[in-house]
């Protein structure tokens, strides 16, 4: 722990010790976002507190999945229980993060009707032109599920070049091995094609476990008069064997490779079918229209589930006002799940969404005025053939002032609902409820000579929360609505600090968290740390040489099932993640770096109140990877 704190400290001396270079850096606050409105915005001019990741951060922080280049945004923690995905909490959702955040590729939603997740594992990181993250935003334009907020991953299009792309090769711990084909190519004079071909095989942290993959992409855009429209086509194919919980503190501590209480091995296969279309009509109006079409095949012993989902999303803006605008929409989900178990049988379950939206955004000089609504008609049908329907709301509102061109502040309103899922509905306990939430916040982006900050407050209340829980008077959990109101607050806060070949990054997001009334009134919500940050560094050595590393905390949590909040809360922990990258020439680059540098021992799940006999899952220890990309 001494060598993490020593570490800590440095960087923040070095910080203090260079002196800033007389240079306005504008590249943050001019970013591009797509996510809060569909149409292409900056970020200075959005109303939420956004992190946009682009394919430079993830490369300089080493990461190999859309789980890691995730790690350090403010209030968002990454989790996996040795299953095929990993769940990304926003703003302290707890053990139903993977329901309470909408996850997209490329504006569309990826979130399934039941609990298994986004499947973002299966997204080459090669493919990725940025990530955006909006905290409690998204009610309006996405609907269902974005309490927490919404993220969104933007893949890269096909470029206007003759030939292009690149070949990547890695090798790593626990005889991990990637490769990454990307070709580009110019079909003719308006349409373009790129190709993508990603590998990833590994035996996995704990024994006996196994993750694989195979990807490939297609995606030809064709470019029109005044717009353009792109098709594209992915298939991947994800093998995995993964373990279970160990049991009781000590046993964890020993050994936290061993290969737990049980395993769960199976195969989920991917098809994916997207055209989208973009078109300016004249110079206000503007269209877009963006669809999707996935079949998966899940697999596992004595499991098989074939979901098929369709999802429709049209929409127009019309420019009015100088930089006012309208944007009208509606989008169109119908989800299929069919289940057959060895032990019951088959059975089907159906999702099926309508939803009309409407965003204005009224502008009045320096200040931009915008006021969002949405309505959205859920209908699931489970295996017993009942139906359940919701007719629900979303609506926000919001200020922003721009003092300068470098500097913005922000209000904003929103309410967010999501319904239960399919696997929670056939499994619920009593009358079920949506859960409904409203969130106020207010922030600041700006840049003062060469750092770059942005940061809000944030307060969210919640009713009708749903959970997988036990309540008194039941027997054992069940999912439910919890018979009270919860209430989240907090602060989160970037900054990035310019000093010539020096970049310096900060960020720590804090949530004071409760369950305000009913059966846990009093108690902090399980699973939830109030806590979380990173620190971390990249210097350009030599014009050849960069060096890169970050420091993460995660503070304190009760175990994600502990209402009551009975016990010790698990103990928080630090890792560190440093990496260096050589240009050998113009299209030659060669990497290294290690994971969890002190070999920190940590766990992505505690299921348990009393931690000496609770189920622990843990995460990786440290690891080594090396490789070389070449780019022509």
């Amino acid at each position: 722990m001494n060598k993490k704190i020593l570490l800590l400290a440095s960087l923040v001396l070095l910080g203090k010790g260079i002196k800033a270079q007389e240079i306005q850096y504008t590249q943050r606050l001019e970013e591009s976002v797509i996510s809060a409105e569909t149409f292409e915005t900056t970020l200075i001019d959005t109303p939420k507190n956004v992190t946009v990741i682009t394919s430079e951060d993830i490369e300089e922080k080493g990461a190999k999945t859309v789980a890691e280049a995730l790690k350090g945004v403010p209030n968002l923690t990454v989790k996996n229980m040795g299953g095929t995905d990993s769940a990304f909490d926003l703003r302290g959702q707890g053990t139903t993060a993977f329901s309470n955040v909408v996850v997209l590729l490329d504006g569309v939603p990826l979130n399934s009707i039941d609990m298994s997740g986004y499947k973002t594992n299966q997204i080459p990181i090669d493919t990725i032109d940025r990530i955006e993250v909006i905290p409690s935003g998204g009610s309006v334009m996405y609907g269902d599920g974005a309490v927490g907020g919404t993220i969104n991953i933007i893949t890269k299009a096909p470029q206007n070049k003759a030939n292009y792309g690149s070949v990547n090769v890695e090798a790593g711990s626990y005889d991990t091995f990637r490769s990454n084909v990307n070709y580009g190519t110019k079909l003719a004079d308006k349409t373009f094609l790129n190709l993508n071909y990603s590998t990833r095989n590994s035996d996995g942290y704990r024994a006996d476990s196994k993750d694989d993959m195979e990807s490939l992409r297609i995606k030809i855009k064709q470019l029109l008069e005044n717009g353009d429209m792109d098709f594209g086509y992915a298939y991947s194919e994800y093998d995995f064997k993964s373990n279970g919980a160990i049991y009781g503190k000590e046993n964890a501590e020993n050994d936290p490779q061993q290969k737990g209480g049980w395993t769960v091995e199976g195969t989920n296969r991917y098809d994916e079918y997207t055209f989208n279309f973009r078109k300016r009509f004249t110079d206000k109006l503007d269209f877009i229209l963006n669809s999707r079409l996935t079949e998966q095949e899940y697999r596992e012993e004595g499991w098989k589930f074939d979901t098929e989902t369709i999802y429709i999303k049209p929409q127009f803006k019309y420019s009015y006002y100088g930089n006012s605008y309208l944007i009208l929409g509606g989008d169109y989900l119908r989800g299929k799940t069919d289940i057959l178990k060895s032990w019951s049988g088959k059975g089907s379950l159906k999702k099926e969404s309508e939803g009309i939206f409407a965003v204005n955004k009224f502008v009045i000089g320096n200040l931009e005025l915008q006021q969002g609504y949405r309505r959205q008609h859920i209908e699931y049908t489970l295996k017993d053939s009942n139906k359940n329907k919701f007719d629900e709301n979303a609506l926000d509102l919001s200020a922003n002032y721009l003092f300068s061109e470098v500097t913005s502040a922000y209000i904003s309103y929103n309410t967010a609902f999501r319904t239960p899922n399919t696997d929670e509905l056939n499994y619920w306990d009593g009358d079920f409820d949506v859960q409904t939430s409203r969130t106020i916040e207010t922030g600041v982006k700006t840049l003062i000579g060469n750092t770059f900050i942005s940061g809000a407050v944030f307060h969210i209340e919640t009713d009708n929360e749903i959970v997988y829980a036990h309540l008194n008077g039941s027997d054992g959990s069940f999912n439910r609505n919890l018979d009270g109101k919860n209430r989240r607050s907090g602060v989160e806060l970037s900054m990035e600090h310019y000093f010539g070949k020096l970049t310096l990054r900060e960020e720590i997001g804090y949530i004071d968290h409760q369950m305000t009334s009913g059966t846990y009134d009093g108690k902090e919500i399980p699973g939830v740390s109030n806590v979380n940050g990173r620190i971390g560094l990249s210097y350009e050595a030599t014009p050849a040489l960069t060096l890169n590393g970050d420091a993460y905390y995660y503070g304190k949590a009760y175990a994600s099932d502990n209402f009551k909040n009975s016990g010790e809360k698990v103990d928080d922990y630090i890792t560190v993640d440093i990496n260096a990258r050589y240009k050998v020439d113009e299209g030659l680059t060669v990497y290294a770096g290690i994971n969890n540098l002190f070999d920190e021992q940590y766990y992505n799940y505690v299921l348990g109140s009393d931690l000496n006999t609770a189920s622990y899952y843990p995460a990786n220890g440290r690891n080594y990877y090396a490789g070389f990309k070449y780019d022509f």
